[in-house]
């Protein structure tokens, strides 16, 4: 009677989002912080700048999936998938949103708003709530969000002993 249920471990990938323009697998968010590279790429554009410094959590456990994802017309919005913390249960949100059976929380960090849920083991973080929402509704069906294959086959040859690794779109658009 308390044998557990044999479930697949949801990946991080999983939840990116379908047309996303640009992943980047963080295994190492110190060494992130102090990268001469990205500092350089999102010195290209500054709210993008902010935005990612503002959604990678202080204390950042790895690995983290950040994402930038277009919605609407020509706008990028920056979301982030990690494996949740059991230390991190004490989260203040301005206010709560009940979507689906889930809660999504709306947290504020220095002017910016950010939308985030929880789905299973995994917290999800984003700019647009309606991010969050499919992303709830994809975990919900356990259905990935992206539907191509080679995605998925790229993703699992990143490398995890580099700090950054980056996918991009080959179709996506700037992102500055």
């Amino acid at each position: 009677g308390c044998t557990p249920k044999n479930q697949e471990e949801i990946k991080l990938t999983d939840l990116v989002p379908q047309n996303t323009s640009l992943v980047a697998q963080i295994n190492d968010s110190v060494s992130l912080k102090s990268s001469k590279l990205l500092y350089k790429i999102f010195s290209l554009n500054e709210d993008l700048k902010k935005t990612v410094q503002n959604i990678i959590p202080e204390s950042s456990s790895s690995p983290l999936l950040l994402f930038i994802t277009p919605v609407g017309k020509n706008k990028n919005v920056v979301g982030l998938i990690f494996r949740k913390n059991p230390m991190d249960t004490l989260v203040n949100f301005k206010k709560t949103i009940q979507y689906s059976g889930k809660t999504i929380g709306i947290i504020d960090k220095k002017g910016q708003t950010f939308y985030s849920t929880h789905l299973g083991g995994l917290k999800m973080l984003s700019q647009s709530q309606l991010i969050i929402e499919n992303g709830i509704r994809n975990y919900q069906k356990q259905q990935r969000a992206v539907s191509s294959p080679t995605f998925y086959q790229l993703a699992e040859s990143m490398d995890h002993d580099m700090a950054v690794n980056f996918l991009i779109h080959p179709t996506s658009f700037s992102l500055t």
